[in-house]
């Protein structure tokens, strides 16, 4: 090969090279604008929505249907409550009510609610109402009301199940909290949990013996002398032991129904 004809190939070779790295720059280029893109409408989004990780009124904030899983994945800022916060500041009414209805099965909220701090919540009315989710755990020591927390319409059984749950001697307001729940099994009170108030489940005709046994546990012993009525579906009634029934109506003092 002539030196004339070397010095062609060179100059031949180097053009390709230049394209390789022209088409590669652009690629990586491209990539990363698409991503820092991204990661700006991400950012946008969530200092927006959660006020810069400062919002605390979370009504309704997560209801509805357009809400999935990867959505809620991505929850950029903890969402927490200051105990100094006004009432109508620190609010979680409904926050995730009808979240999923109609799906095809139930969010799986156990890596969800680890960004979720409810300890200073007084009022958590219809938090999960209509909501077709699994693997609830809520810790609710200061909440004076539970009203419909899990309140449920459908009559399909999409609603929440495998419950843990933590109420205090605060909360004085059960009305409707697991209202139309046909196909809850399992429900926890967490440990030091306090039932201070009549309360139903009288449609959940699946509960398994450990969660009546939850459920008795965490039922106050009457020491006052005002009535309480703890209700349970027929079958689950049917089934109660000598051993629990005892503990209800003797240990407790409560009515059973």
């Amino acid at each position: 090969m002539s030196i004339a004809e070397k010095l062609q190939t060179i100059a031949e070779n180097e053009q390709k090279v230049y394209a390789a790295g022209e088409s590669s720059g652009y690629a990586k280029g491209k990539t990363e604008g698409k991503t820092e893109g991204a990661k700006a409408e991400y950012d946008a989004f969530w200092d927006s929505f959660q006020a810069g990780g400062k919002r605390e009124n979370y009504t309704r904030a997560f209801s509805g249907t357009g809400w999935t899983l990867q959505i809620l994945k991505k929850i950029k800022y903890p969402v927490t409550f200051r105990a100094e916060a006004s009432t109508y500041e620190k609010l979680c009414v409904d926050m995730f009510s009808y979240l999923n209805w109609g799906g095809e099965a139930p969010i799986d909220m156990i890596s969800i609610l680890s960004n979720f701090d409810f300890t200073n919540i007084t009022n958590a009315s219809n938090l999960f109402s209509n909501a077709y989710v699994k693997n609830v755990t809520v810790k609710l020591p200061n909440a004076t009301s539970i009203s419909g927390i899990f309140n449920s319409a459908d009559t399909g059984g999409r609603h929440a199940d495998n419950i843990n749950i933590y109420i205090s001697k605060k909360c004085t307001s059960f009305t409707n909290a697991f209202n139309y729940m046909t196909n809850l099994k399992n429900i926890n009170f967490i440990s030091g949990s306090v039932i201070s108030k009549s309360i139903s489940f009288a449609q959940s005709p699946l509960l398994t013996t450990v969660s009546v046994d939850s459920i008795i546990r965490a039922l106050m012993t009457i020491t006052d002398g005002v009535a309480r009525t703890v209700t349970f579906h027929a079958n689950v009634k049917a089934n109660l032991t000598d051993a629990q029934k005892a503990a209800i109506t003797t240990t407790k003092g409560w009515t059973l129904a």
